[in-house]
């Protein structure tokens, strides 16, 4: 008979911002992020979740709508609301109280892809690398409230399944390293979530990568969205959040 898994508090949403081919940098956003937003699964089941479908139902009157940060940004069907500027108003204030009042933590690897490319000419997948920032500092999310030693689902936008299965041979990777050298081993089960899903959480990690990835290309424009998201970054105990809840890569 099997033994249940035992399974965590926590669910984690993830998702990517720009694209991570070194050789086809875009000078308007010169940045990749991988975005990870950590719920305890009874916040995200009884209130997140709920949250965003009434959104949908009270601004479109329909459930199928798939939040994008791209296409909201850029005011694109059905996010132009067409001769109404007050409706789309009143939608993006219900948009930022939802992402504001939801409870929980960000942890995001931004690559600076032309330091990068100037400082590892021969690095390896960046998307692979900014993943694995990740996992290390969710493995210490977790050992810190007490839950590593239980499994932990990750539910990840898939990108197709040459770069699903890529993703998953890069966290087996790690894992083994961790086991290899005695350290403690990251507790996860990864699950590829297409958009079409309609899964409320990554579309959470969609409009919370965006805004990391804007403010960092260009800090000195005001963003309202990172002055939210930035306060829900894990930070250390002594409150640091660079290195912890945001790792830029290359490092200074």
């Amino acid at each position: 008979m099997a033994i249940p898994i035992q399974r965590s508090d926590y669910i984690i949403f993830a998702d990517e911002s720009g694209n991570p081919n070194l050789k086809t940098v875009d000078p308007n956003y010169p940045v990749f992020v991988f975005c990870c937003c950590v719920f305890r699964r009874q916040h995200y089941d009884a209130t997140a979740a709920p949250a965003v479908a009434a959104l949908k139902a009270s601004h479109f009157g329909n459930p199928d709508v798939i939040l994008r940060s791209h296409p909201i940004r850029r005011r694109l069907p059905p996010f132009d609301f067409p001769g109404n500027p007050h409706q789309r108003a009143a939608f993006m204030a219900d948009l930022t109280r939802i992402i504001a009042a939801a409870d929980f933590t960000v942890i995001a690897t931004v690559v600076d892809l032309a330091r990068f490319q100037q400082r590892y000419p021969v690095a390896s997948a960046v998307d692979h690398l900014a993943f694995r920032q990740c996992i290390i500092r969710l493995t210490d999310l977790l050992q810190s409230r007490g839950q590593h030693e239980l499994a932990t689902t990750i539910v990840i936008e898939s990108r197709g399944q040459q770069d699903d299965n890529a993703l998953l041979q890069e966290y087996q990777t790690l894992r083994q390293a961790a086991l290899d050298s005695e350290q403690t081993p990251p507790n996860f089960e990864l699950q590829f979530d297409p958009k079409g899903n309609n899964t409320a959480g990554v579309q959470i990690a969609d409009l919370v990568a965006a805004p990391i990835g804007r403010h960092l290309a260009s800090p000195q424009h005001r963003n309202r969205a990172w002055d939210i998201i930035s306060t829900k970054l894990y930070q250390s105990p002594q409150g640091q959040k660079d290195g912890w809840g945001l790792i830029r890569l290359p490092d200074a």
